[in-house]
């Protein structure tokens, strides 16, 4: 393999066809002659020894080193995209892009003003959001496609290429249908029995309803609901018996019609934390945005007598 002759020009033609599964449509996509494509995918091949699609009459589809190769391609591509716009940015142009993922505390709470912030000193950057937790938002970060993430970390960590900051805590609570007939459990040992449902992967902020049971040594209830967002758990627990984890903060858009449960056992409230790899270098527009979320949820953080955190 002669890698040092690669040029973004061959990793951009696979990763086209990567897009568009054919030859052709790839060729359009990038606004050449399917000939020039095809010469430029046989060099590509020819430098790193191997055979890198399958082709067809039917398209083109890449193999197992097609694959490989356009997942490292698709994070020089964006780096690169970065470089350009971070160069801009340095020259005064305030253009270009961030994309981040967040899960919906961080949307409910502080994201909206923190882009607002952001876009007074940089009005032509494109903030692109994804509602995201882990273990979905490392794919994000492997494809070099976010900056940064806002969410929580599982107990296991995050691996040794990234990075986790504590943003804000916020409080959570056991929630239910106003009339379920365990509206008035003092325990959690009163709701051992019930059927439970999850908001996010069970990898993820999926688990906190098990480490709540097991936090108390008592054996977790069912959970046979796994919803992706807490606007939704909530719309299931108003006309359900099912019971659920909600932040205090989002109960109080459907408080007339759930309740919390006054258990007496201490939960420990949901952290949130700003998630980078550790080799990644923001552009100013993305470090602009970052410190927009850090100062913003700070304030939140401090409003007397919110609820929602402490």
């Amino acid at each position: 393999m002669r890698s040092e002759e690669i040029t973004l020009a061959q990793l951009r033609a696979l990763l086209a066809v990567k897009q568009e599964g054919s030859m052709t449509a790839a060729a359009v996509m990038l606004r050449v002659t399917q000939p020039v494509l095809t010469r430029c995918l046989q060099q590509l091949e020819r430098q790193v020894g191997v055979t890198l699609l399958r082709r067809s009459s039917r398209g083109a589809v890449l193999n197992d080193y097609g694959e490989a190769l356009v997942a490292r391609a698709r994070v020089v591509n964006e780096e690169l995209k970065r470089a350009i716009d971070e160069i801009g940015q340095m020259q005064g142009r305030l253009s270009g892009s961030v994309t981040i993922a967040c899960s919906h505390i961080p949307v409910k709470l502080f994201v909206p003003e923190a882009i607002g912030q952001l876009q007074q000193n940089f009005p032509d950057v494109e903030v692109h959001i994804i509602e995201a937790v882990y273990p979905e938002v490392m794919e994000g970060f492997r494809q070099g496609v976010l900056d940064f993430a806002l969410g929580p970390v599982p107990g296991k960590g995050l691996g040794r290429d990234y990075k986790a900051a504590l943003l804000l805590k916020a409080d959570i609570a056991i929630v239910v249908r106003k009339g379920h007939p365990y509206a008035g459990a003092k325990s959690l040992s009163d709701l051992k029995d019930q059927r439970w449902m999850i908001t996010g992967p069970v990898e993820g902020p999926g688990d906190i309803v098990k480490k709540l049971f097991a936090q108390h040594g008592i054996a977790p209830p069912a959970t046979p609901v796994s919803l992706d967002t807490v606007w939704a758990a909530l719309e299931v627990i108003k006309h359900s018996n099912l019971v659920g984890l909600i932040p205090r903060l989002m109960i109080e858009s459907a408080k007339d019609e759930v309740m919390i449960v006054p258990v007496s056992e201490d939960i420990a409230p949901v952290r949130i934390e700003v998630i980078t790899a550790k080799t990644a270098i923001l552009t100013p527009a993305a470090r602009a945005l970052l410190s927009a979320v850090r100062a913003s949820a700070m304030s939140w953080q401090n409003r007397p007598g919110e609820s929602g955190s402490r």
